[in-house]
């Protein structure tokens, strides 16, 4: 019992530091005046305006829809965020709004005419701010998407560095012993899993995403989270995964506006499953438990891991959000609950026009419709069924004949996260769906990495 309550304790104060640092940030954020930015924010209002709210960069792909409404949005609450108690402005989160024109021409329009906030935006963190705020102090919004997509990319390519590095160390170290013991071959392994992360970006078309500071945020973290814990295992550290995915939670809600939040945990897990080594081998070099370590926290990280490192997501990403409506309500002296139970319901609810079965179907539906290359005519149509095949032909023909049937599960249970998502905020998914459906990277990374258990590859020496 007594370890129990210092592991709790530990995280506790995770999460309070945390906390406490994320909005010390958004505060500094708050302090910085309107004038620094004005110039270059009335930059990014003239992009902003150059398209509508919503528009497709290719005709007719709706996996190719760009969100600048709530990149407005975002722009103008970062703007308005100065003057005043910082605390207030930033648990205010207000904007100008005018029900006569678009988000993109409120904007202009507030900048031109400095009008004063008078819409308020209180159930996000709205934390991307800190970011938006600092960057418009030297440059505009086209900028800023060119850096978030280099940087992007940069994140992309380290992660795989460090799927490929561990490819190259432990095949060299076990080829010849473990993986002819297991039945496998570990350098092959490794080098799919590489792979079937870039096929997961390219099936949820990750090249749209820098277009939209809204789509950003997850992605950036999902990259950061899946090399730090990546590192930690390589490093020996597994027991720092849990204060990572706790940490992942919080970060997730303070950033992301409702758009794909799943990705910060699934992709990582999976990554981070798979570059593991198994338990046997785990309990053989004593890696779970690291030095100081109590035997009952040895027994939690052992079969446990990515069930406690999805509850402590959960814990930070709900706790954020609680953390925000309770701090909002104290500061301005009223209960913000009634302005969350409205969007709450709205997002989960239901409307005449389709039965309860019928919603579901379509919100799962519209999502899985978005993968690419589904949308680019016939042709996008038949490569998925072509690879399909493929991967069965494969599974009679390599057929591993001792399959981890835990470990598939695991992956399974990861992949089926997002569809039980769009069931759960079926009316969110059913209309956001051109951005949503990028949740569903985490389900195709399961899938290739579910065939990669069940089959056997070998590299020839």
């Amino acid at each position: 019992m007594r370890d129990w309550i210092k592991i709790l304790l530990r995280q506790a104060g995770v999460f309070a530091g945390t906390f406490v640092l994320l909005l010390l940030l958004l505060l500094g954020a708050a302090l910085i005046p309107k004038s620094a930015s004005r110039s270059n924010m009335e930059k990014s209002s003239e992009l902003l305006c150059e398209n509508i709210v919503f528009y497709n960069l290719q005709e007719n792909i709706n996996g190719s829809k760009i969100d600048r409404y709530a990149d407005s949005i975002l722009l103008s609450i970062a703007y308005q965020m100065s003057g005043g108690n910082p605390l207030r402005k930033a648990m205010e989160a207000s904007y100008y709004y005018s029900p006569y024109k678009n988000e993109n021409d409120n904007f202009r329009e507030s900048l031109m005419m400095d009008y004063e906030p008078n819409q308020q935006y209180i159930r996000y963190w709205h934390g991307s701010v800190i970011f938006v705020k600092l960057f418009h102090l030297f440059g505009s919004l086209k900028a800023m998407y060119i850096c978030n997509a280099i940087l992007m990319a940069v994140l992309f390519c380290v992660l795989e560095w460090m799927l490929l590095r561990g490819v190259r160390q432990r095949g060299q170290v076990h080829q010849r012993g473990q993986a002819h013991q297991r039945g496998q071959a570990p350098v092959v392994q490794k080098y799919l899993i590489a792979a079937s992360l870039a096929v997961a970006l390219i099936a949820v078309s990750v090249w749209f995403v820098p277009y939209s500071l809204e789509y950003t945020w997850t992605f950036l973290v999902m990259f950061a989270v899946s090399i730090i814990g990546i590192l930690f295992v390589r490093k020996g550290h597994e027991n720092r995964l849990f204060s990572l995915f706790l940490i992942s939670g919080m970060v997730t809600s303070f950033l992301d506006f409702l758009t794909t939040e799943t990705l910060t945990l699934l992709v990582p897990l999976l990554l981070v499953s798979a570059c593991r080594e198994s338990e046997d081998d785990d309990d053989k070099s004593g890696r779970l438990c690291t030095k100081g370590a109590r035997p009952l926290w040895c027994i939690c990280t052992k079969g446990a891991r990515p069930l406690w490192c999805s509850l402590l997501w959960a814990v930070g990403y709900v706790g954020m959000w609680v953390m925000k409506w309770v701090l909002a309500s104290v500061v301005l002296r009223e209960n913000v609950m009634q302005y969350v139970s409205g969007h709450v319901s709205e997002r989960i609810g239901d409307t005449e026009e389709f039965t309860l079965l019928e919603y579901m179907r379509n919100a799962v539906g519209r999502n899985v419709s978005c993968l690419f290359p589904a949308e680019y005519g016939p042709a996008g149509k038949v490569i998925p069924l072509v690879v399909l095949f493929i991967l069965v032909a494969s599974v009679v023909v390599f057929r591993r004949k001792k399959i981890d049937f835990g470990r598939i599960a695991l992956y399974a249970a990861i992949g089926l996260v997002p569809y039980v998502r769009y069931i759960m905020l079926r009316n969110h998914s059913y209309l956001h769906f051109f951005f949503t459906y990028r949740a569903q990277a985490a389900t195709v990374l399961a899938l290739f990495m579910i065939l990669w258990e069940i089959i056997e590859l070998r590299r020839t020496e």
